[in-house]
């Protein structure tokens, strides 16, 4: 006689013709077999065995931490459905940017304590309230730049893409992990409690707070209510100027410097999307010396994200807007943004690399609808490396005495190029050779001879490579990032050192 236990879960005593042996992992029927070795000893090795492995994995987790790489660890077995999970997560994600760790988290109290940091306290509070007697705990991924100077400490907020905060202590910048765009509200707790972790980690409560020209960002109006709830003076840094100023930040510049910033948009002094921009920068000020030609925009930011409708602007700017609807046939929209050209609406202009980018590769059909930011200059690059280095189009571009770079008879000869792998090497060539050129008439109407290059689009290899080289083999010294990046990601240094200058300056 034995017990058995009903479904319900009461256990009754009678017999039944068969027996209800233990059918846990490594016993009974379930058990794992070896001819002369009993369960027991097979679960005593099994447990040994995961005990090592549990010890390796701590090693290896003790290293990757000391080392700051951050590894990503899915079941490795045939069919665990790995594949499946990462499929259906992107799909899931629907376009947002993935998280890492503790991003996602909505309470900024809790944020970190799946990797045993501290937890934070609000930006509302006093940055030193929550402060450990003698412990300084600075954040692993935070970057550190040394200043050439010190002075009060400064809070700058960064931009709405790829935000970063800085906090300035002494003679030294410290730059937050990446906190990603500012268009989820995950991204913005995450803002709040890096302000929070920055200060109290450093024990400093800031002097200056900075931030992006741009009115509707939301580090531009948490710069103003932390600034406001303290009384502290506010300095607001247009966008390029923070590109250059992070470059001069890293070399430690302090004298004039001309800046090329080249990325997709950052609002301009005049209220304009800029993006294209030949900047002379000295000290806390900065004067703009010229830019792209302008470039219209159809359906506004839209087009940032199908450039074909940046190909149909240029058609239409070339005199050809008759061939939009043709060329774009495939577009739902093709015949109204021919229209939307032919009345000006909704058609702003931008000055902005990124936008020329996107125009280049509509034109060569190389990419009409972007999936992921940049999609169609990442394509562009690949297509020119595989071609080959080409030789710039003669008479490509035209430089005004304006100060205006204008790639029109590029463009137009894109139009008809029939090969898009000669057509994106053509571009590159003749981007490189008309920057350069530019750039090199104001250093020698400036007397200047540091170059400084910022902004997304020197991500491209073949860019960055040619036009540094065209500018060192004309004398001039060419600085680029070091321990940043050139995207958007650098802006809080730079408005951080833009504000510390003013500061100097006596100009807060």
């Amino acid at each position: 006689m034995h017990y058995r236990v009903r479904e319900e879960g009461a256990a009754h005593a009678h017999p039944h013709g068969h027996t209800h042996d233990p059918i846990d992992f490594g016993t009974g029927p379930a058990g794992t077999h070896a001819p002369g070795m009993s369960q027991a000893r097979m679960v005593k090795i099994e447990r040994d065995i995961l005990a090592k492995n549990n010890g390796y994995a701590d090693q290896n987790r003790r290293y990757l931490s000391a080392h700051s790489i951050f590894a990503l660890n899915l079941v490795s077995s045939p069919g665990s459905g790995k594949t499946t999970l990462l499929v259906r997560t992107i799909a899931a994600l629907n376009g947002a940017h993935p998280h890492l760790g503790n991003q996602r988290r909505g309470n900024a109290a809790m944020a970190g304590v799946d990797q045993g940091r501290l937890p934070q306290c609000s930006c509302r509070e006093n940055p030193l309230s929550r402060r450990r007697e003698r412990v300084r705990v600075v954040e692993k991924s935070d970057t550190v730049i040394a200043l050439p100077f010190s002075g009060p400490s400064v809070l700058a907020c960064g931009a709405w893409l790829k935000n970063t905060v800085c906090v300035t202590r002494g003679s030294e910048a410290h730059v937050s992990q990446l906190i990603g765009d500012l268009d989820s509200a995950e991204a913005r707790t995450m803002l709040d409690a890096s302000v929070a972790r920055l200060c109290n980690s450093l024990e400093v409560q800031p002097g200056i707070v900075a931030h992006d020209l741009h009115p509707d960002f939301y580090s531009t109006r948490f710069a103003q209510a932390y600034a406001a709830q303290r009384g502290l003076p506010l300095v607001a840094v247009q966008h390029h100027h923070a590109h250059i100023a992070a470059v001069c930040a890293e070399h430690h510049v302090t004298g004039a410097v001309l800046g090329l910033a080249l990325d997709g948009v950052g609002l301009g002094t005049d209220g304009t999307p800029w993006g294209g921009e030949l900047l002379y920068a000295e000290g806390a000020e900065f004067e703009r010396l010229g830019h792209l030609a302008p470039l219209r925009l159809p359906g506004g930011d839209r087009a940032a994200r199908e450039p074909w409708r940046m190909a149909a602007a240029m058609l239409f700017q070339l005199g050809r807007g008759d061939e939009i609807a043709r060329r774009f046939s495939d577009q739902p929209g093709a015949q109204t943004v021919a229209a939307m050209l032919q009345r000006n609406l909704n058609c702003p202009i931008t000055s902005s690399t990124g936008r020329l980018f996107d125009a280049a590769a509509g034109l060569l059909g190389v990419n009409e609808i972007q999936a992921f930011e940049a999609q169609a200059a990442v394509r562009l690059q690949e297509l020119a490396q595989r071609h080959g280095q080409v030789a710039p189009l003669e008479g490509g571009y035209r430089i005004a005495g304006s100060g205006v770079l204008d790639f029109s008879p590029l463009l137009a000869a894109l139009a008809d190029c029939r090969d898009a792998g000669h057509g994106a090497a053509l571009f590159h060539a003749t981007l490189a050779a008309g920057l350069a050129e530019w750039v090199e008439h104001a250093a020698h109407r400036h007397s200047i001879a540091d170059v400084a290059l910022g902004g997304g689009c020197f991500h491209n290899d073949i860019l960055l490579r040619s036009l540094s080289g065209r500018l060192a083999a004309q004398g001039l010294r060419v600085l680029t990032w070091q321990r940043m990046q050139p995207n958007d990601s650098a802006i809080s240094l730079g408005q951080a050192w833009v504000a510390a200058r003013k500061s100097r300056e006596g100009l807060v």
